[in-house]
């Protein structure tokens, strides 16, 4: 038997805030994202512009373009004859 308890957990979270250059929030938690800055400029240097949040952060990502949750609950059975 597989799942007895028929949890639906997620399996994977989509932790992408964004897909720009950003410089890491260390020591911070998710309201200390809202205030991140993109990289940009020849040598890489913090700009005053907002990046772009990916929409599906926070969210159950897919993988294999199936959902990334737990597989329903489910039997199997096996049997082997010989002679």
């Amino acid at each position: 038997m597989f799942n007895l308890f028929n949890s639906q957990e997620q399996l994977n979270t989509d932790e992408n805030y964004t897909f720009e250059f950003a410089n890491p929030v260390i020591g911070g938690d998710a309201e200390d994202l809202k205030h991140i800055k993109t990289l940009g400029g020849a040598n890489g240097e913090e700009t005053n512009v907002t990046p772009v949040k990916n929409k599906n952060f926070g969210n159950t990502g897919s993988g294999n373009g199936g959902p990334a949750q737990q597989s329903s609950r489910s039997i199997q059975l096996g049997f082997r004859v010989t002679f």
